[in-house]
């Protein structure tokens, strides 16, 4: 270098320049071949040359320099080596990186996979990204340039951003919310952010607008929340959606004075179908029960699935209860018919409870406690009906429920006992064994009927507890009786219907007999013959199960049921119980001697021992000693007796060799 001006030395940042090194020493050393080739061409050439350098300055920072390189010769065979140069240069910097900035930021946006648009303060737009182009159906953003960012939108949309968008940005300077951009053959949900950006002043120089497809998230979140109001089997109303439309409904009725009613629906036999068909096939019933059940309501009613098989329609502004009795009567007659299945027939029924809104406190939760409380009775009373609730049903479900509770507690409350009725040889009157039966005490009431706590113990599967409980205590009781008589002495218990087809049943059995050490072929395990006929796979197995254990099995209240002994004969079954309904007329006149005649003849011929149950008188009696049957039980010998009488009667009869007659023993009749 010959020469540097003033300027040269701020601009590249140092004190000295001139005549100290090479102007190879100010240029960036990538840059420095681009200086050399320049003076090269501006040589040969004889023109000017304009390039573009970077500059290091001794703290490191780059400027850019335009510079213009000019060759300075005297004559056109002048030596290369021995020439001059002019270079006349201008700091870029700032130009330079304002266009590379704006490059970054377009290369920046081109990649986005968001829309991003940029407007001006009147919302007229100067920038749109390819992305953008796609969603709005244009090949290039020349084609929206200058038009108005807010008619990219949908008319309620665009109305909304403009009054809302550029005041908030002005405000706080960003803004979002959402928006419909329409395209020509869809409109497409956006989640919108607006920025203000603002010039030196303060003032609002542009504005910067990145939108979202967010359609599918919409969906996803749509999805989501049918599926928190939704049951997922049928698409009904789930018990959230229902309580909510149900309380609507309430309120609606209050201002308005209209009818409402609530119809509580249970289907009857499902079971049956699961565990012969399959869950699957139980699933197809429920859906096709949803679609009957649209088709009876009307199209204001709200249709919706509590859960199981339980279903519950709610029915506003009807004409009076005529209405809703209507609406009940079709849903019945709907369920008459059967369900194809695949090319199945199952016949379900429904079971169908109503109550209606008449007074200003009925709420949503005491209409559906009442439409239960209906729905019950109706499946009491056979199922595939309707019954309309009344005071005297919630008075009924009151102390059913104070029932349920008191016994829940009745065991540990010691209100819990067992009670034993003799069964004897009719002919001897010898004491063979006891039939263990549970009372309860409640302390509160009194003694309640087996008839109310026993299908209530079912219902609530408390049957379980209370069973094991009996049996553990009759176990015991009467392997006490059997060491004080000295000879075998046998125990019948019943098993109901839940604990013979729950699993855990023969684990009972096993421990009991360990605990108490009774002698497991003097245990007799009675079920009732329709447990047979509603499960016969599972009770097969069970009583196979405790066959293998050595206890025997009794068929209880048979003739009452379905069943015929030919059937029973598929069973591992010992001994059949005659229910004492065929023995009331027994020996008089009348077709009761002909029947039970043909069931001990037969149950003999097929290897089975009798017993008859609700023996009443001598005549009774009498007859079955002529008839041959094996065992009787009844008040004719001795009703159900407390343990210490139970005692007291086995040591009475200890030895004795007479026939039974009634009023052998003063006990009062408690069962």
């Amino acid at each position: 270098m010959l020469f540097a001006n003033p300027a040269s030395r701020t601009i590249v940042g140092r004190s000295r320049i001139g005549g100290d090194g090479t102007v190879f020493f100010l240029v960036h050393e990538s840059d420095r071949e681009l200086v050399r080739e320049a003076a090269i061409a501006t040589w040969e050439h004889g023109i000017d040359k304009t390039i573009t350098v970077r500059s290091i300055r001794p703290d490191g920072r780059v400027r850019y320099l335009r510079a213009q390189v000019r060759a300075l010769r005297e004559s056109e065979d002048q030596d290369i080596i021995s020439g001059r140069w002019f270079i006349a240069a201008n700091d870029v910097t700032e130009e330079v990186e304002a266009r590379e900035s704006s490059e970054r930021l377009t290369a920046l946006l081109e990649a986005a996979t968001d829309v991003v648009a940029v407007f001006d303060p009147n919302g007229e737009l100067l920038h749109l990204n390819r992305v953008g182009c796609r969603y709005l159906g244009v090949s290039d953003e020349a084609e929206l340039i200058g038009r108005a960012f807010f008619e990219l939108f949908d008319p309620a949309s665009r109305d909304r951003v403009r009054k809302e968008a550029l005041p908030t940005v002005l405000r706080d300077g960003t803004w979002s919310g959402e928006a419909t951009l329409v395209g020509p053959d869809l409109a497409t949900t956006m989640s919108l952010v607006v920025i203000g950006h603002r010039a030196h002043d303060g003032t609002l120089e542009y504005c910067s607008a990145i939108a979202r497809d967010v359609t599918e998230l919409k969906e996803v979140q749509h999805a989501l929340a049918r599926e928190a109001t939704h049951d997922a089997l049928t698409g009904l109303p789930n018990r959230t959606l229902l309580f909510d439309r149900l309380n609507q409904a309430v309120m609606r009725t209050q201002r308005s004075g209209a009818d409402l009613a609530v119809l509580y629906l249970d289907l009857d036999r499902v079971k049956i179908v699961n565990d012969s068909l399959g869950h699957e096939a139980g699933d197809r019933l429920l859906v096709e029960a949803a679609r009957r059940l649209e088709t009876c309501g009307r199209s204001l009613d709200t249709v919706g699935r509590l859960g199981g098989d339980e279903f519950v329609i709610v029915a506003q502004d009807l004409d009076g209860p005529r209405g809703g009795v209507r609406l009940a009567m079709r849903i019945v007659h709907a369920f008459n018919e059967p369900f194809d299945l695949e090319g199945t027939e199952a016949f379900v029924t429904a079971s169908v409870g109503v109550a209606f809104r008449v007074q200003q406190e009925d709420t949503a939760a005491t209409l559906l406690r009442d439409a239960d409380v209906a729905m019950y009775r109706a499946k009491e009373a056979g199922g595939g009906r309707y019954e309309l609730f009344d005071a005297e049903m919630r008075a009924w479900a009151t102390d059913r429920f104070e029932t349920e509770t008191a016994l829940r507690h009745a065991i540990e409350r010691e209100e819990m006992h067992v009670h034993y009725q003799p069964q004897v040889r009719p002919e001897t009157g010898e004491v063979v064994g006891f039939e263990a039966l549970a009372r309860w005490n409640r302390a509160t009431t009194g003694p309640v009927s087996p008839s109310i706590f026993v299908p209530l113990a079912e219902e609530t599967g408390l049957i379980s507890v209370i069973g094991a409980y009996v049996l553990e205590h009759a176990c015991r009781e009467a392997r006490q009786w059997t060491e004080h008589a000295g000879q075998p002495l046998r125990l019948a218990v019943n098993v109901s219907g839940r604990q013979l087809t729950q699993p855990g049943l023969l684990e009972v059995v096993e421990r009991v007999l360990d605990v108490t050490g009774f002698d497991t072929k003097a245990l007799t395990l009675e079920i009732t013959e329709s447990v047979l006929v509603e499960d016969p796979a599972v009770a097969r197995t069970r009583l196979e199960a405790l066959r293998d254990l050595g206890v025997r099995t009794a068929i209880d209240d048979f003739g009452k049921g379905y069943s015929s002994l030919a059937y029973l004969q598929r069973f591992p079954i010992d001994i059949v119980k005659i229910d004492q309904v065929f023995i009331a007329d027994l020996g008089r006149e009348g077709p009761d001697t002909t029947i039970v005649a043909s069931v001990i003849e037969l149950a003999h011929a097929l290897g089975f021992e009798v017993v008859a149950e609700g023996v009443e008188d001598d005549v009774q009696l009498g007859a079955l000693i002529e008839l041959g049957c094996d065992l009787v039980q009844g008040h004719v010998v001795a009703p159900a007796l407390p343990p210490a009488a139970a005692a007291e009667f086995l040591h009475a009869r200890d030895g004795r060799d007479a026939r039974p007659t009634a009023g052998v023993v003063a006990v009062s009749r408690v069962g």
